[in-house]
């Protein structure tokens, strides 16, 4: 892959190692932990090392990145107590966001969110139907988030990238138990029924806050054992 680094180009260029990195992490291809070798990734992007840098000093305030002195840049992990402080995060920020949506969106925008569930029943969830859960339950309320029209919103959902460590593999409630929540918050949305949805999506989001709780102690319990 290689790309143009005209100085004409620069900012261009900056935006698309941005979202290429961010992707790059999004996707695992870059795991939490990981160290990004820089000469490998500016090699693979067809790039130098300066606007590498430069965008991995981005994604360091982001919380994307962590620099280690000596060491070089390593994909941020998180612990347990940063995981609950960006769910806790999350919840007030979609319990906002979802009011706006609802004040904002056209009954075929609130339709267009509700086929992200209509295909599933809540039978036979194997492997692959599980991933299409996944990645339309991400996307339900990232639209919400998306649609309220509030930068400041989307900013702060960005800054913390909510969703890449809120979808982390294991810390995801089964679908057989969120399908009906799902559903739910919807029906409250079509009939434009705003404190209702609200507070079922204020429980359907603490309930998956209480889950990590539960996988982080099965796990403290398992490395004892």
């Amino acid at each position: 892959m290689s790309i143009s680094t005209n100085k004409s180009d620069y900012e261009n260029l900056n935006s698309y190692l941005y979202r290429t990195i961010k992707e790059m992490i999004w996707n695992k291809e870059l795991e939490p932990g990981d160290k990004i070798k820089q000469e490998h990734v500016a090699n693979e992007l067809g790039v130098s090392r300066t606007p590498l840098i430069k965008v991995l000093e981005r994604l360091t305030t982001e919380k994307m990145v962590e620099y280690i002195p000596r060491r070089g840049y390593y994909v941020k992990d998180v612990d347990f107590e940063e995981m609950l402080e960006i769910f806790d995060v999350r919840i007030i920020l979609e319990v906002v966001a979802i009011k706006k949506f609802i004040l904002q969106a056209t009954d075929e925008e609130i339709e267009d969110l509700s086929k992200c569930f209509s295909c599933f029943d809540n039978d036979n969830w194997d492997k692959e139907k599980i991933e299409k859960y996944r990645v339309c339950d991400q996307e339900f309320h990232k639209s919400i988030i998306e649609q309220t029209n509030n930068n400041l919103i989307k900013e702060i959902n960005e800054m913390f990238n909510i969703y890449r460590f809120s979808y982390q593999k294991g810390l995801m409630r089964e679908p057989k138990e969120t399908i009906s929540e799902h559903k739910n918050i919807v029906n409250e949305m079509k009939k434009r029924n705003i404190r209702e949805a609200q507070m079922l999506m204020m429980d359907h989001l603490e309930k998956s806050r209480e889950n990590i709780c539960v996988v982080y102690e099965n796990s403290k319990n398992n490395s004892l054992n």
